[in-house]
């Protein structure tokens, strides 16, 4: 197999000279020495891919179906005009006197419950109602002219804060409206109607296409069920509109799964709630919260509902209320993540999840080692601080000062064990290159020493299925990032953190297979044009990072580049290939075998 960096002693040189630029402290020319020696290029060979079903859609974030509440995503923005108003609420003495019963408010120092008593009786005597949580903060402004009301309501502790949102927050007669054919973005589109479609090939003799959908992820369990009820209905209806098909929302939280696991009542449900900062729910959807209560009280009939599905689609939030929601028993020693492992193993179920629910599915053991799920953090503090096993510090610690161990609110924090451990081939990480979670995502894989990571792109979903072999598809307007770090150098010293890996992007319609003894074939787009002379590929979309390969796609030279105080570079060798292709009615660039260092 050839080796990257097998170059002449002159481009070495050239190489290690670039290098010294950005200042890689610690890196010595043996170093690089062993990177040429051992870092390995992956052979473009095409795989063999065989034509069964998909197991998982991993999507990355950020899709846009036009709908009531997000009518920027629509081709036409033709709802009726109550239909287009934003979430009111009311700020009055029915609504925030409840928040003064709370603990939280007890808590306050008495400078801070003071103001909070001055601002609260402005509304007592004003009743007011405004559109959003940007219009609370405004009427909160207006509320007082001896302090900062504006401020002062940002900066509350969490548990008021959401408080103080969920009791004014009122009901509205009109739900939210989704048209799904009326979406801007056909990616988006496509994402759910391969959710569908790979669901159907689930279905086998079944006369029903059922359907299910789990809000989980989200702080508030009930906001998006409106939305992922009518998209998957009329995704499905669209795609097979003779087929009698079934759409149904999972009714699971944490909480129920906490107050199952421990056999207690389930009249402690919404008390739970609150104690996880979710207020008031019974009363804002009073239909869903009987749902749940109905479920908490007849598990079974969550149990019942997986088995009987063909798909189930995850939302996004926070992939640890996820993994809890599916640690809910379902025997002495199994649970729902113990069921979906093995309806997705027998090819019975599609699993599909966005953004946190597509974070959750990695875990399981690779190579002999556990495949960590990332929970929180940003780049910047990734390649200052490094990654802690520990569980992420809360929305909002810092400005309440109780952050714990010793962690900050943007610290890189992951699970050892891993998530739902559906995807065992790596770690996977979403809303990729508009936030550039490059750093992030391979100092993770450093510290843990895993060999691959993919991060997925927003509007951008990730196929998966597991043979003797473990086969990917890219389909959407992104691409997915692959770091393959087995042969990586990485070095810390004094709060200085150097890495140089390998790295792969792939976009619509490339694939990927890795076989049992870990080797990665391509196959890349079969339109794509590969080219070998710098092409500048212009990127709108966010993301330094990929912005800046984007308008060096091709080249044969080195290319540096500084963003948030941190250093990277790419470098490519004679194994590395760049195409160019056309997807979504915009051009792409996908490269394989591009040695990528960076260093804070």
């Amino acid at each position: 197999m050839s080796t990257l960096l097998q170059q002449s002693s002159e481009d070495m040189k050239r190489f290690l000279t670039q290098l010294s630029l950005i200042t890689l402290l610690s890196f010595s020319f043996s170093d690089l020495l062993q990177a040429q020696s051992n870092i390995s290029t992956k052979k473009n060979q095409p795989p063999d891919f065989k034509e069964n079903s998909w197991q998982l859609l991993i999507a990355g974030g950020g899709l846009k179906i036009c709908s009531s509440s997000q009518p920027e995503h629509c081709i036409d923005n033709d709802f009726p005009d109550n239909a287009l108003k934003k979430q009111s609420y009311s700020l009055t003495t029915e609504t925030l006197s409840k928040v003064l019963e709370l603990n939280a408010y007890q808590e306050l120092d008495n400078q801070r419950k003071s103001q909070l008593n001055t601002l609260f009786e402005y509304f007592y005597a004003n009743p007011t109602q405004v559109i959003g949580t940007a219009g609370i903060r405004d009427a909160f402004e207006q509320a007082s002219n001896q302090f900062d009301g504006a401020s002062f309501f940002t900066n509350l502790p969490n548990a008021l804060y959401y408080a103080i949102v969920d009791f004014t927050e009122q009901v509205n007669a009109q739900k939210e409206q989704v048209k799904f054919l009326a979406s801007k973005s056909k990616a988006s589109q496509d994402i759910f109607l391969k959710f569908v479609e790979q669901a159907n090939s689930k279905r086998e003799d079944d006369e029903t296409l059922t359907l299910l959908f789990t809000t989980a992820s989200a702080r508030d369990p009930f906001a998006a069920i409106d939305f992922y009820q009518q998209t998957l209905e009329q995704a499905a209806r669209n795609l097979y509109p003779t087929l009698d098909i079934e759409v149904n929302w999972l009714p699971l939280d944490e909480s129920l799964a906490t107050l199952i696991n421990n056999t207690r009542s389930c009249d402690e449900l919404f008390a739970l709630q609150a104690k996880s900062e979710l207020y008031n729910r019974n009363q804002r959807y009073p239909e869903y919260s009987s749902r749940l209560i109905n479920a908490c009280q007849q598990p079974q009939s969550i149990t019942n509902q997986i088995v009987q599905a063909h798909g189930l689609f995850i939302n996004g939030g926070d992939q640890m209320r996820t993994l809890n929601s599916f640690q809910m028993k379902t025997s002495p020693s199994t649970t729902l993540a113990t069921l979906l492992n093995s309806r997705i193993s027998q090819n019975k179920m599609l699993l599909a999840g966005t953004s946190a629910g597509a974070a959750v599915m990695s875990g399981g053991v690779r190579q002999n080692r556990p495949v960590p799920m990332i929970t929180s953090g940003q780049s910047n503090f990734a390649l200052v601080r490094g990654a802690f096993a520990l569980p992420p510090a809360p929305f909002g610690c810092e400005k309440d000062g109780n952050c714990p161990n010793g962690l900050l609110e943007d610290d890189l924090t992951y699970r050892p064990a891993g998530g739902l451990g559906l995807f065992k081939a790596g770690i996977i990480d979403t809303h990729f290159s508009e936030r550039d979670r490059q750093g992030r995502l391979v100092t993770l894989a450093a510290f843990t020493k895993t060999q691959l990571t993919f991060g997925i792109d927003e509007n951008t979903a990730l196929l998966f299925r597991e043979n003797q072999q473990l086969e990917m598809e890219v389909l959407g307007a992104g691409g997915v990032f692959i770091a393959d770090m087995q042969d990586a150098i990485f070095k810390a010293q004094s709060g200085k953190h150097q890495l140089i890996g390998l790295s792969h992007y792939l976009n619509h319609g490339d694939r990927l297979s890795i076989t049992p003894e870990r080797q990665l074939h391509f196959s890349l787009h079969n339109e794509a044009q590969k080219v070998s002379d710098k092409t500048m590929v212009l990127i709108t979309e966010r993301g330094e990072y990929r912005r800046q390969v984007g308008l060096n796609c091709g080249t044969q030279q080195f290319h540096r580049w500084n963003s948030d105080n941190v250093a990277w570079l790419v470098n490519p060798s004679e194994d590395t290939i760049f195409t160019l292709s056309q997807q979504y009615d915009r051009e792409t660039c996908s490269y394989i075998n591009l040695l990528f260092g960076v260093e804070n």
